[in-house]
Formats: structure tokens, sequence, C-alpha cells
């Protein structure tokens, strides 16, 4: 790749050249890193085989077809954490589970959570009284699914007019207690408001069902397949199937029809895992994707580039680091670059457990390593339980800052028991540049600017360093791809941030009207541009806000919205009919109530 500073100025050649000289230096070095790191993967990526099931149009059959052939494989794999990793439960049902009698109080929002069963239905309830005793308000959900296997613990979702939102209790199984949901005792949610993401349902669920009209609502049923199964590492089924069925081998015309990650090249076996377990700290789809578009075999870049930031800039704002950051700081790791992945040491079919899981990774560790090696004397690792336990000294449990009572283990495989911090570690012996993209296309001969700019627009939610690096790499992108729905939007409210001015928001109704023009469904881009219009007294306000209000109708930030600008144009009884469809949806919604009341009392 040829990429010089003179380069992105000719091609920027809207941009004035200050801005490019100023900011292009950190993009540089992340691209320089980027390149070097992908070099040696060019050959080996296009010499790869190609497997006809990576091809769009090739159908998910689900695992049954898969169990006349593979039996083994297939009741080894239901009982692992992926083979359980969503469900339906049923009273009791869930590994002796019981949700009945559950109560909880938090005693900063003075609210109390319970959880009952009803037939076979399992119901969660949040309410609020006043300093009193007198009930504020009360609301009732049916549990649609449980989010997890079980072995850390579960979280739980409702379905809600096709939508899926989170519950605000959770089941932690190292604690056996339940607790507040991640993020609820923080304050960032309340209630039945948290929306589940597409990549928790994506990651957590088989195969999802969307509504293509609504960027986060679900078909009747959501999923054609409930849980994880063999198709999310070997790939959509439908050849292979129909060519074993018929007696036929494996292949077509010299190409397989199924993936076999053990076969790929590493930078391609690597994705099939990164699809879920390598978060990142900023996720940016291509156009027209979805996270669930991706296929093994295929460059998982072609879908999603997943952005992190090094170790050093991380605090209270980012999660800690996650297994795929963390095995890339191993010596083990490091000292043959690639050959070491995560199915070395797991075997995605089968999750040993206990002694067996002691046995089971001593043994993956013995592959490469001998018992001399071992630096401790023979009477202490025979003291542990159960002895000779490698992972308690190179890979011991961690507390999760953002996860409460959950600890996971830790992929740095340290040398020795180490007792550091897992973000304390510098990452790379190169400078760390703003952003590590370690998933960036091997076949990209410029910079990214598109994904590099939806990043920085991300991370600026979360920190001052990358808010103040986010404006010109937006800008830049903003001006280059003036049809691009996701950057002009994200330009677009970035510019209506922090007290802008008049300028400002002049570029900022621009990009807004661009984004929509383009096709955005955003619900805030409608928001943000209905509030600049109504400063103005343009009447278009109205239309956007009641826009964004349908396309999501449990938006409580929509919904206020509409009802301040109905009240603001003098239509108070639209104000009040917008802030009682709020209060239905959620009712213990404070801004809501108060506004309500106080239109109530005056009129």
């Amino acid at each position: 790749m040829h990429f010089s500073i003179e380069n992105a100025i000719a091609e920027t050649s809207r941009v004035q050249r200050y801005s490019v000289i100023a900011h292009v230096k950190p993009i540089l070095l992340l691209i320089i890193l980027s390149a070097q790191a992908a070099l040696p993967l060019r050959a080996r990526d296009s010499s790869a085989v190609e497997f006809l099931n990576a091809r769009p149009g090739v159908e998910y059959v689900g695992d049954e077809p898969c169990q006349k052939c593979h039996p083994s494989e297939y009741e080894t794999f239901k009982k692992t954490g992926m083979g359980q990793s969503m469900s339906s439960p049923r009273g009791t049902d869930r590994s002796g589970l019981d949700f009945r009698g559950v109560a909880l109080r938090d005693n900063s929002s003075r609210r109390m959570f319970t959880s009952s069963v009803r037939g076979d239905k399992i119901l969660h309830t949040v309410s609020q009284s006043d300093s009193t005793g007198k009930e504020i308000f009360s609301e009732t959900e049916e549990i649609a699914f449980a989010v997890g296997s079980g072995e850390h613990g579960l979280s739980f979702v409702i379905l809600r007019g096709g939508q899926f939102f989170m519950s605000p209790i959770s089941y932690y199984t190292s604690q056996h207690r339940w607790d507040l949901t991640p993020g609820y005792a923080a304050g960032l949610y309340r209630d039945f408001t948290r929306g589940a993401t597409e990549l928790c349902i994506d990651c957590h669920s088989g195969l999802p069902q969307r509504a293509l009209e609504f960027p986060h609502r679900y078909l009747n049923p959501p999923f054609r397949i409930l849980a994880i199964g063999c198709e999310r590492c070997h790939g959509p089924g439908q050849n292979h199937v129909e060519r074993r069925t018929a007696g036929l081998d494996d292949s077509a015309n010299g190409k397989a029809t199924i993936v076999n990650p053990k076969k790929l090249p590493p930078r391609l076996r690597d994705d099939v895992c990164y699809q879920c377990h390598y978060s990142g700290d900023a996720r940016v789809l291509r156009p027209g994707k979805r996270n669930s578009d991706f296929r093994p075999g295929t460059l998982l870049d072609d879908v999603v580039s997943i952005f992190s930031v090094p170790a050093a800039r991380k605090g209270a704002s980012f999660e800690a680091l996650g297994h795929v950051e963390q095995l890339k700081l191993s010596q083990c790791r490091t000292a043959d670059r690639e050959e070491l992945s995560c199915i070395t040491c797991h075997d995605p079919h089968v999750q040993p457990g206990g002694v067996n899981a002691v046995n089971w990774f001593r043994d993956k560790c013995l592959s490469c390593h001998t018992k001399e090696s071992c630096q401790m004397p023979l009477p202490r690792r025979q003291s542990t339980t159960p002895p000779d336990n490698c992972l308690a000294c190179h890979m011991p449990k961690r507390s999760l800052g953002n996860v409460a009572h959950t600890a996971l283990t830790d992929h740095r495989i340290p040398r020795g028991s180490a007792s550091e911090s897992i973000d304390s570690v510098p990452p790379f012996p190169e400078p760390e540049p703003d952003l590590y993209w370690h998933n960036r296309p091997v076949d990209a001969k410029d910079p990214d600017l598109r994904s590099l700019a939806l990043a920085y627009a991300e991370l600026a939610h979360h920190s001052p360093y990358y808010e103040k690096r986010a404006f010109p790499i937006l800008q830049r992108a903003a001006e280059a791809s003036p049809e691009d729905t996701e950057i002009q939007g994200a330009y677009g409210l970035f510019l209506t941030t922090a007290h802008p001015s008049q300028e400002e928001l002049r570029l900022a109704r621009q990009a807004l009207e661009r984004a929509i023009a383009s096709g955005s469904k955003s619900i805030q881009v409608r928001i943000a541009l209905g509030n600049l219009l109504l400063k103005t007294g343009n009447q278009d306000a109205l239309r956007l806000l009641e826009e964004a209000l349908g396309i999501d109708p449990f938006s409580s930030s929509a919904g206020l919205a509409l009802a301040r600008a109905y009240y603001q144009t003098g239509d108070s009884r639209k104000a009040i009919s917008t802030l009682n469809q709020i209060l239905s949806s959620d009712p213990g919604n404070p801004d809501a109530r108060k506004i309500a009341q106080e239109l109530g009392s005056s009129h």
C-alpha cells in the first residue's frame, strides 16, 4: 500500500490543507501499523480455499440435519455455552432456577423489582412508591427469552411491538443471586426502556429474523433458529446437506460445500470467533450490512470494522480488555504471530468443567510446553486443588469492572501469577496509535476514511480525547461522501453538541437533511433536525418528530421532543396525548409524568 500526506491532500481537495496536515498523522500511523500487520496475510488469504456455502443465497438449515451424521458433536455441543446461548424459560425449568419470590430494592432510585410466575409465564415487575409509601407506578412485563447459557448468569428480554428490551434484573450464577442488570446500578438505564442491541441479539441467537423496513424490529417469530448452532461457525448448510443426503462427497467442482475453521488461513479462521468474541470499543458496519450478514470463510471486515482503544487510554468510560485483545498481549501469541488461536485450546463442540477442565487445558499447555519448563517447585504445584493446575497461575480469574458478580479468565497468559490489572500492560511494543484496527481489509489501497470517521464519532461519546479528534475526521468524511447516510447523520449530530455556533448549526442542518434524503431511519437524526427547525419556526419540525415516534413508538426521547414541540406551537391537547402515549409503555418516566401533571393542572 502506498500512502503519503501529499496523497491525502490531493484526494481531499475540497478540504482545507491545514486540516489534513494537522490531523493526518494519527491516521497515517494507524494505517501503517495496520498494513504491516496485514502484509504476511495477503498471500495466504488470496490462496484460501473457496467455500461454496460462503456465497449469498445459500440457506441455513438448522442443527437437526447435522445430527444425523455428527451425533456425538451434536450432543456435546448442545451442552456448551454456545449451544445454550438463548432459551425460552418457563416457570422453574431453567436448571432449577426459581423465578418466584424474587424481590430487590434499589435505594438510589427507590424502585422495587420482583419476579413471579403465572402459569408457565415468567413476569418481572418494576414499581416505585413515594416517601409516604403511596405507589407512583407499577409496570409488569412477560419475559420472552433468557439470554446467556447460565454459566456466568442469565439476563432476560421482553418483546414489545416487535422490539426487544432488557429486564432490569438478572441472575448471577457465581453468586447464586439476583441483582440489577449491568448498567442499571450506575443509572445508565431505567426500567424496561433499555433496548437490546443488534449485536447482543445476533451473537446470542442462532438466526434472527428482522423486519427490513424498521431497524430494530423483528418478525414473528423473531428467530428461525433460537440458540447458536453448527452453522454459526461452519456456515449455512444447504449445499452440504443436499450433497450428503444424495450420497455425494463434500465438494463440488473442487470447492468445499461446508466451512471447516481449522482449515482456514489464520485471518479467516480468527474472524469466525471474532464475529462475536471481539467486541472492540467501536464497531462500524459497512454500508448496507448487518452483523448477521457475516459468513464463515469470508473476511469479517467485509461486514463490520472493529476498532480497539489502546490500553493506556482505556479508563472508566471503556470496558476492560476483552479476550481477543488479551490474547494479542500473550507471549504465547506473539512468539509465533498467528498460529495460536481460540481453537488451539477451545473445542467449540465440547466444554469441559471442573477437574476435567483443568486436565483438558493442562494437556493443551503441554502440547507446546513441557513439565520441566515449569519453574514452580513440585510440592507447590501439587498443593493446588486440583494439583498441577496451569490455569491457577497462568490464566487466573479476574473480576469484570463492567459486569457485576462475574469473573472471566485472563487470556494474557502471564508467565507468573500476575497481580497487575488487565489494563496495566502496554498492548504492543510499537508506538500506540489512536486506534487499533486489527481486521482491516487486506486489499485496501487507501485509508478507509468512512470507517475511521464513524469509529471516532462513536468513541467521542465516551472520551474527550476522541471527541477532540472526531471533528476533523468527520468533516473530511462528510465532504468526501455527501450521500453517505451514516456519515452525514454522525456529522450533523456531532455539530449539534457543545454549544455550536450559528455556522455549525447551518452545517448541521445540511448534514442531517442529507442523511434523511439518503434514506436514514435514525430517530436521533430526526429529533436533532426537528429541534433545529423548531427554533426557526419551521413547521417541518413537527413532521420530523412525528416520523421519529412513528419509527420507534417506544422511544421516550422522541415522544418527549414531540410533546414539547406540540406545546411550543400551542397544541396542548396533542402534547398531553403524546405524553400519555409515552407513559403507556414507560410509566416510570419522570419527565413525562412531571410535564403531563403540569399541563393537566394548567388546562
